[in-house]
């Protein structure tokens, strides 16, 4: 368990997360007269980084975050995020397990607002991959002989300079997202958008 990590939400900060997702729901953006503003269902990615950076920079674990990729991710929402709040997150790690790869690490995220109430709680699997022989892959074993068919389908378009407004948005720098020379040598074909984007 690490030591619990404060953010403070501001509007602007709801503004700019929506933004950078594209979002049109005007109670993330400009509420009708009389509703209050309040973030997107995911802008914990915003106050995140805090608690997950007390584990992916614990020396004892010797996380490389440029061979880390954003496996599973389970989220489950309380109450919503207005302006103003002031949300307290605590890392925990659930387990650490030997991959064909590397390591699968599973975290859960416990965050609650300034008067105690749970906000929202995420379980979520960081796939840390062992440095390889070269010109070997860098990426998890292909799951695709388990994907079954999809209970529906989204299409959705990604600007060209989203990465970088969704980096800025949500404190996500990993330069996976934002460098193909760097997102080339952790072994994918090139700059990536995020997951949670």
């Amino acid at each position: 368990v690490y030591p619990e990590q404060h953010y403070r939400v501001e509007a602007e900060v709801i503004h700019a997360y929506a933004r950078a997702i594209n979002e049109d729901n005007p109670s993330f953006i400009n509420p009708s007269s009389g509703a209050d503003l309040v973030a997107p269902p995911l802008f914990p990615v915003v106050y995140h980084p805090r608690a997950l950076s007390t584990v992916v920079g614990d020396p004892e674990l010797g996380i490389d975050f440029t061979r880390t990729l954003h496996g599973e991710q389970d989220m489950h929402f309380h109450s919503v995020i207005s302006p103003n709040d002031t949300i307290s997150t605590c890392a925990r790690i659930e387990a650490i397990e030997e991959t064909g790869r590397g390591e699968a690490l599973s975290l859960a995220l416990e965050s609650t607002n300034q008067e105690g109430r749970p906000v929202e709680t995420t379980l979520l699997t960081l796939l840390v991959d062992r440095p390889s022989a070269p010109g070997a892959a860098g990426l998890p074993d292909d799951p695709s002989d388990e994907l079954r068919d999809p209970m529906m389908a989204v299409t959705q378009q990604i600007d060209a300079d989203q990465s970088r407004r969704y980096a800025e948005a949500s404190g996500d720098r990993n330069r996976i997202h934002l460098d193909p020379a760097v997102a080339r040598r952790a072994g994918l074909p090139g700059v990536t958008a995020h997951g949670l984007c």
